[in-house]
């Protein structure tokens, strides 16, 4: 006797089970209750998967290339710039020095 047919036997002398199909059986069997149970519980694993993944490679994961979280050039030279503005507010360099060293960051 092969191996297949022991184990048709086997689950045939059973009879179906009632968890059988749960929770991904065929469509809208059973009642209303068992219906809404098995989307909220679908919904339950796809919302826990998505915070996993969130967690892990989102901003600051521990999974996530530190590239990724690294400022970008703009960012950079925006920051540059904010901070000569600051300093020829304050009167600690001229305009024509925050000129020259804005002409060098832009190239």
């Amino acid at each position: 006797m092969e191996i297949s047919s022991v184990v048709e036997l086997l689950f045939t002398a059973q009879g179906p089970s009632e968890w059988a199909h749960w929770p991904f059986g065929p469509s809208f069997v059973g009642s209303w209750l068992n219906m809404l149970t098995k989307f909220v519980f679908i919904g339950l694993v796809l919302a826990a998967m998505m915070y996993l993944l969130r967690y892990l490679f989102g901003p600051g994961g521990p999974m996530r290339e530190d590239t990724l979280d690294a400022p970008s050039d703009e960012q950079v030279l925006e920051q540059a710039l904010a901070v000569l503005r600051k300093r020829m507010v304050e009167g600690r360099i001229e305009p024509e020095d925050f000129e020259r060293a804005r002409k060098l960051l832009e190239q």
